[in-house]
């Protein structure tokens, strides 16, 4: 997948059988591994057809992958191919592994349910948003106080704000950073990385482009 990817955690480069728990989520750019710390691990699903027959890792309740090598400066772009399909609970795509709200990407159970995009605890920004059991393609810009929040094709933000300026030391997957166990995703990863640097517009509208080529989701 020619994007310029820094950290890369991607379902169908791992290898095993439907339904074979995983242990370690390997990064296949640069090297930091994501180990999930859980009793029980998440699985490999594969085959599925909302993904043009390719892999997610499927997340139940108290299960992440973290790795606390990995760092990224501002601006830095994350991209993620998931779904959530438990409501009532907040479900917590992305976050550092730090301390809390560093890079965190999640689905909020609310009055309205919502999106929000954190990168240090005193900046936030978020939009209305429904439960997203069908398959996204999300895409964060974080770059202080310009931050963009993008669903589907990156043409127009769904939301904009400032997200702080803090860079990131580390990533959860599927959890938040102290493996909390009321914000843990329910759902599936199918792909999950970052740009250091962020991607300019071109450069987002051809990562849209080759993903949702390949996933077939929009």
């Amino acid at each position: 997948m020619s994007i310029p990817w820094n950290v890369l955690y991607w379902a169908d480069r791992i290898e095993g059988s439907n339904g074979d728990p995983i242990t370690t989520w390997e990064d296949i750019k640069g090297g930091h591994d994501a180990v999930s710390p859980s009793a029980i691990k998440p699985t490999l699903t594969k085959n599925i057809v909302a993904l043009n027959g390719h892999s997610a890792l499927t997340f139940a309740t108290a299960q992440a992958f973290q790795n606390a090598t990995f760092t990224a400066g501002q601006p830095r772009t994350i991209i993620a191919v998931w779904n959530a399909t438990l409501d009532g609970h907040n479900n917590y795509l992305i976050d550092g592994a730090e301390y809390q709200y560093q890079s965190s990407i999640s689905w909020r159970d609310g009055s309205p349910d919502y999106m929000r995009v954190y990168s240090e605890d005193t900046h936030v920004f978020d939009y209305t948003r429904a439960l997203p059991s069908s398959y996204v393609i999300t895409m964060v810009d974080l770059n202080g106080a310009n931050s963009y929040l993008y669903e589907g094709d990156p043409t127009t933000p769904v939301d904009t704000g400032n997200a702080g300026t803090v860079d990131m030391h580390g990533i959860t997957l599927g959890g938040r950073y102290d493996l909390n166990s009321t914000a843990f995703l329910t759902g599936h990863i199918a792909l999950a990385g970052c740009v250091d640097g962020g991607l300019d517009a071109a450069g987002k509208a051809r990562a849209y482009k080759i993903i949702n080529n390949y996933y077939g989701i929009y």
